[in-house]
């Protein structure tokens, strides 16, 4: 039995049998149209069909790349056949695109990939491609398409949740709802704006002069307010004010006042009451915003001693989305 690394490809036909009710001579002939298409784009992009079963197919690829070029390719050309059609009578396709372990025995090919390719498409919007997080970091920079971060789902009989990326990207909003792993575990873009924060603000402590910025200084970190539009993502605010908290703690000539301690602050953080109840020498604090895919974070940053604002770091912009470019 032969073992390797290769992308797959799934793709489903959406409401087959109900075109099938509806009219199954025209559903038979939309079908085999839309088979020739696909098959064809498989074919050209060094693909593999290794499964067919009615209105789905299974293909593998040499790389992540050409299946996510094909799968791109495949629901262009489809959206082209059914521009002419009525509505009820498109025929549309979900296709999930994954990389990983597969197995040969014979005909046959079976492995995590295949599993997850076929779960991926199963979340897929119609006429739309879900991937992989390691197809999408594959991807980077290689297409000219936007895959937005959909959110980490338990896909069934799947051990491991997966990171999922959407095309096209308008469609991931509803799938980041529907997630079923916690939303925290997934905001990289917040993550990353912890640290770009903490890094700022150690710089600006190295800056200030001795006098203002005595030996081990008292930071109070105030909790960030979230600005978004929706409570749902309300979650983004709590988390990066204790992403920032944790990195600052590991700094060991730095006295982070603990959090349980400036929870009480959230929505009146009078400067001279944080000085005199937690004796504080810096607060820092500010707003988180996220708009679809964008997340703004914005600082501000107080000598508690002065109550005079300093130079804040930021604001700092994240795109939760992975841009791909496609090749000329």
């Amino acid at each position: 039995m032969e073992r390797r690394l290769a992308a797959i490809l799934a793709a489903d036909a959406v409401g087959y049998s109900r075109l099938m009710g509806l009219d199954e001579e025209a559903a038979l002939a939309a079908l085999a149209e839309r088979r020739a298409v696909i098959d064809q784009l498989i074919e050209t992009h060094g693909g593999r069909i290794f499964g067919s079963a009615g209105d789905s197919i299974i293909a593998e690829f040499p790389s992540s790349v050409e299946a996510a070029s094909c799968a791109l390719e495949i629901q262009d050309r489809l959206r082209q056949l059914n521009a002419a059609l009525p509505d009820e009578r498109r025929m549309m396709f979900r296709i999930g695109v994954s990389f990983g372990d597969i197995m040969h025995d014979g005909g046959d090919v079976f492995g995590d990939g295949v599993n997850v390719a076929a779960r991926l498409e199963s979340l897929a919007p119609a006429g739309g491609i879900c991937v992989s997080g390691q197809v999408a970091e594959q991807l980077s920079g290689a297409l000219g398409a936007t895959f937005a971060h959909a959110g980490v789902h338990r896909l069934k009989n799947i051990a491991k949740p997966a990171e999922v990326w959407c095309w096209p990207p308008e469609r991931a909003r509803g799938m980041r709802r529907a997630a079923t792993v916690p939303k925290r575990r997934v905001v990289l873009g917040a993550v990353t704006s912890a640290i770009l924060v903490v890094g700022a603000v150690l710089l600006i402590l190295e800056q200030t002069p001795q006098d203002s910025a005595p030996s081990g200084p008292r930071i109070a970190v105030i909790p960030f307010e979230d600005l978004s539009a929706s409570p749902e993502e309300a979650y983004f605010g709590n988390g990066l004010t204790k992403d920032i908290n944790a990195y600052l703690s590991k700094f060991s000539n730095l006295f982070v006042i603990a959090p349980s301690s400036v929870s009480g602050f959230r929505d009146s953080a009078d400067c001279e009451k944080v000085r005199r109840e937690l004796q504080a020498d810096y607060i820092l604090g500010g707003t988180v915003r996220r708009s679809r895919d964008q997340l703004r974070v914005t600082t501000t940053f107080t000598d508690a001693k002065t109550c005079r604002q300093l130079d804040a770091p930021g604001p700092f912009d994240r795109d939760l989305r992975v841009r791909l470019r496609m090749p000329q």
